[in-house]
């Protein structure tokens, strides 16, 4: 099994659970891939009791629009370096690449990158949690120790 590494743009690291909002959705996504997007917005909502909470607006055309969107982006391929996630920070926008190649698990990707999304950081976790920094040890599903952590990051 290829193991590839989750990579965190260094634009913003301070801060923990991202701000309620709305997540804007590039339009390239099929109807699958964003059932399976909603899958794993839903699985951080339950495990959290509804803080882990993201609205996604779907369709939305790469380019449009002001500055100071959350944006997902679909990529077919490597995002960078090997990575097949990858989320970065500006001043002003967020935008989270997912690598949309039939041998990746989109979900747990997206369980991945809305860890991110959430809190920031890849934190101290060990193989077996969605937050693990390579995919060959990550979990397909969200532990206590990933809800532990989204609760205790960085605060």
């Amino acid at each position: 099994m290829a193991r590839y590494m989750w990579v965190l743009g260094l634009g913003m690291l301070g801060g923990c659970v991202a701000p309620p909002g709305e997540m804007y959705v590039d339009s390239r996504f099929t109807i699958n891939e964003q059932n399976e997007i909603q899958k794993a917005a839903d699985a951080w909502e339950a495990k959290t009791g509804g803080v882990g909470h993201v609205t996604f607006i779907w369709g939305y055309v790469l380019g449009s629009g002001p500055p100071g969107r959350q944006i997902m982006v679909r990529v077919d391929g490597e995002v960078f370096d090997g990575a097949i996630g990858r989320t970065d920070w500006t001043a002003e926008d967020e935008h989270m690449y997912i690598d949309t190649r039939a041998d990746t698990d989109l979900r747990t990707i997206v369980l991945h990158e809305l860890g991110h999304h959430f809190t920031h950081c890849h934190g101290h976790l060990g193989p077996g949690t969605v937050m693990s920094a390579f995919t060959g040890s990550i979990s397909k599903t969200l532990t206590q120790a990933d809800v532990d952590y989204f609760y205790g990051s960085c605060r």
